[in-house]
């Protein structure tokens, strides 16, 4: 047998309190009566009521002291372990963002830590402990370690994510536990947990209620913002939205949600001059996490391009429709000294040296230069297909004619994306930090102007050298890997996060991809280049929204959540509230029976 609450014996302090009132002298009155004939039938009852006359039997007191007993063992909450009697405890704690509700007070997670203490303080001295924490990437804490203590501390020291849960990955984690080392598995969490066919498993739930509303999304388009808000509970709520620019309140709207529904609102604003908004729901519910929706607006700005050409219209012209890229012409005579554009396209021609700054496109290019090794010339008698790869995204069954191309030698860094036969005719690849792709053919002795595929291949180059910032870095919740995508004169990059951290993530290139997703708010990239000037962005990262994964529980309105779902063990509360009432009927008889 154990306890849920020891300090419920505390009420047995009432029990001395009893036998104090038994022995205490009682205060009389004096009253004239008129006569006496009754004073021998009263004298045993006044002899028992002398001042601290030594206790004497009496049924009633010791009814009362088994009352009192009764009621303290009920307080401390008694119960019989179901299962076998297990000499390893495996705690699981729920550690993702929605067990910082606060229906259950503190939060839900503070109160797992409440409960799971108490487990570890009614264990037997030589249990051994094994703490799981589980969140997006679940892990073990401590495994198969004996010491209550140590076990407490493990458990305090466990801190509380604002991300997701993986259940799947968690329930692994228990499987490969218990087939090291069996025992009991205590799951506190307040989602939805399947646990299979595993034996000896308790799943506490420490949810005890739905209400709670929260904002789902947040975007803008040409100064159209959308909020969607979700109430998650059953009531019809009314909620105030306000949408801020940085601090500075835009405006505020206010709406009515009915019961597991959403609610959409619209605002109109001027979004020229506006970098971030964010969307807040008032009043405050149960988890504050969702009441806010943190929300970027980046102003893509033309990467320019230097063209080196002789008069090659279906390379300008293709560019020329491709959005974000403004194309100028240079003279062949200062190729070796253009600098300053973000990319180089090289038609027939090659500098020196590779140029210091910005990516690199090249066409046919002649057989004497220092930078590829070009092998000659070759007649190709096979059509061209392509390679799938980023450049050949949303290509298809290519076929297209050319009638001779260079001979190149494929540098390690080159990834082949078009070939005849077997011969190489196009390859793309990272040179040292630049960027290049190269063509060896001449696109004026081919057909592949004329192919719908054309275009594309352009698009998806120019997509290579500048990818769309805004699509790899939107709707990014915490815990959230990003692949940050970095100007091509980037000498040194860090990220500032919403508390002011700084984060270096180049060097060494390419960046590493940015795991610090732990905050919700804004975060600032920062890239300074070789001519010392700071390219600015944001992006926002917003708290992962993980009620939709919430399972349905139901709490009858208990409190204790380890009451509530435990499966097995056996509450012996009921049994004693019936007791008490059964003593207390029998001190009411044996008090009427008296009098």
């Amino acid at each position: 047998m154990s306890f849920f609450n020891p300090l419920g014996f505390i009420a047995l302090l009432g029990i001395p309190l009893i036998i104090v009132m038994y022995i205490l002298k009682e205060k009389h009155k004096e009253v004239r009566v008129p006569s006496s004939f009754l004073w021998k039938k009263a004298a045993a009852s006044s002899i028992a009521k002398k001042p601290w006359q030594k206790l004497r039997k009496n049924i009633l007191m010791f009814i009362q002291i088994i009352v009192v007993a009764l009621v303290a063992f009920a307080l401390s909450e008694p119960y019989i372990k179901g299962g076998k009697e297990a000499s390893h405890y495996i705690i699981v704690m729920d550690t993702s963002a929605s067990m910082s509700a606060t229906d259950v007070s503190p939060t839900r997670f503070e109160y797992s830590k409440k409960e799971i203490e108490k487990i570890i303080d009614n264990a037997s001295p030589d249990t051994y402990f094994t703490v799981v924490s589980a969140g997006k990437y679940p892990h073990t804490v401590i495994e198969h370690s004996q010491g209550k203590d140590n076990a407490k501390r493990v458990v305090s020291d466990v801190k509380q994510s604002l991300e997701s849960v993986d259940m799947k990955a968690t329930l692994e984690i228990i499987k490969t536990v218990k087939s090291n080392h069996d025992g009991n598995v205590y799951v506190f969490t307040d989602t939805g947990f399947d646990s299979g066919d595993l034996e000896d498993i308790q799943i506490v739930s420490v949810k005890n209620s739905d209400d709670n509303a929260g904002i789902s999304l947040l975007s803008e388009n040409n100064g159209n913002v959308l909020v969607k808000v979700k109430n998650y509970g059953d009531e019809t709520v009314k909620r105030n939205v306000t949408l801020y620019n940085g601090n500075d309140i835009i405006d505020v709207l206010e709406t009515d949600i009915e019961g597991k529904s959403n609610a959409d609102l619209y605002f109109d604003i001027d979004s020229s001059n506006i970098t971030d908004l964010k969307a807040v729901l008032s009043p405050e519910d149960n988890f504050k996490y969702d009441d806010e929706y943190y929300y970027t607006i980046n102003k893509n700005t033309s990467k320019k391009a230097l063209l080196f050409s002789d008069d090659n219209i279906f390379i300008e012209k293709v560019l020329s429709v491709i959005p974000g890229i403004e194309i100028y012409k240079g003279e062949k005579d200062f190729i070796n000294n253009a600098e300053g554009y973000s990319l180089y396209i090289y038609d027939g021609v090659l500098p020196e040296n590779m140029p210091k700054d910005g990516h690199v496109m090249v066409f046919s290019p002649p057989k004497e230069n220092n930078i590829l090794n070009v092998l000659g010339e070759t007649e190709l008698s096979e059509n061209v297909t392509e390679v799938s790869c980023d450049i050949t995204k949303n290509i298809q069954n290519m076929n297209a004619a050319i009638l001779k191309a260079k001979n190149i030698e494929v540098p390690s860094w080159g990834q082949v994306f078009l070939k005849s036969g077997d011969t190489p005719v196009a390859f793309y690849g990272d040179n040292k930090g630049q960027k290049t792709v190269v063509f060896s053919f001449d696109v004026r002795n081919t057909d592949i102007p004329l192919k719908m595929e054309f275009p594309i291949i352009m698009y998806n180059c120019i997509n290579y050298f500048f990818p769309e910032r805004n699509t790899d870095i939107l709707n990014i919740f915490t815990g959230d890997d990003v692949n940050i995508n970095l100007l091509p004169d980037t000498k040194e990059a860090y990220i500032l996060k919403p508390s002011g951290d700084k984060v270096n993530i180049a060097p060494p290139f390419p960046a590493d991809v940015f795991t610090s997703t732990d905050e919700k708010g804004i975060y600032t990239l920062c890239e300074n280049n070789s001519s010392g000037i700071t390219e600015e962005s944001v992006f926002a990262v917003n708290t992962v929204r993980d009620f939709d994964n919430i399972a349905e529980y139901e709490n009858n309105g208990e409190e204790t959540a380890v009451k509530k779902v435990s499966s097995t063990d056996k509450s012996l509360g009921g049994i004693l509230i019936i007791i008490v009432l059964l003593a207390l009927i029998v001190e009411w008889w044996v008090n009427c029976h008296e009098s």
